[in-house]
């Protein structure tokens, strides 16, 4: 067995592994606790944490055949911490709670909750509203687009499926004057078209 594991610790590490994650993450919490390991906004800190996850990690497999990442013991210890028992909701699950731990994270939950009309918060609920309440991204100028799918047109007429990272890419090795003029001819006759 690895040194530097609590052998009663390990012993309740794997019967919990299966169950509920939040007994998981409250165990991982007293076993190794913020004052001495780091909580939130210094849970990067050299506390020797992740040498000691990485000991019960080890620990798990060699002696129960449990794999649990040292990793993932880390992430559902910092969810405990910052989702302390006492402000828990059966509402917002462990798999929803992990999702958030910055300084708004009881803010969020409680607006999801209200947007979710009662019902209990999922993780996909929860991506579907961090989506809507994120920013929008601007498409770009009509004119834009325009040119963008004229030149793409253009492209595969011309390339037929040649690559070519060039930026003047109709002065490719595969396109001569011939082919370049067919389609310089085609989008005057299609402009003069259009123009009258």
């Amino acid at each position: 067995m690895a040194r530097n594991v609590n052998v009663d610790t390990l012993k309740r590490l794997a019967a919990l592994v299966d169950g509920d994650i939040w007994q998981v993450a409250d165990l991982l919490v007293e076993e190794f606790p913020a004052e001495e390991y780091g909580g939130l906004g210094n849970e990067h800190a050299r506390t020797g944490l992740y040498e000691k996850l990485e000991d019960y990690e080890h620990a798990l497999v060699t002696e129960y055949g449990i794999e649990l990442k040292s990793s993932t013991m880390r992430r559902y210890r910092t969810t405990a911490i910052a989702w302390p028992d006492g402000v828990r909701t059966p509402s917002a699950p462990f798999a929803v709670c992990n999702r958030f731990h910055g300084a708004d994270r009881f803010k969020r939950i409680e607006s999801y909750l209200k947007r979710n009309k009662g019902r209990p918060l999922t993780v996909r609920a929860v991506r579907r509203y961090t989506a809507e309440d994120g920013p929008t991204r601007a498409l770009p100028p009509w004119e834009s687009q325009v040119r963008r799918r004229i030149e793409s047109a253009a492209k595969a007429a011309l390339l037929e499926g040649i690559k070519t990272d060039r930026p003047d890419w109709w002065n490719a090795d595969a396109i001569d004057d011939g082919r370049r003029k067919v389609v310089i001819d085609a989008l005057r006759k299609l402009a003069n078209e259009m123009a009258g």
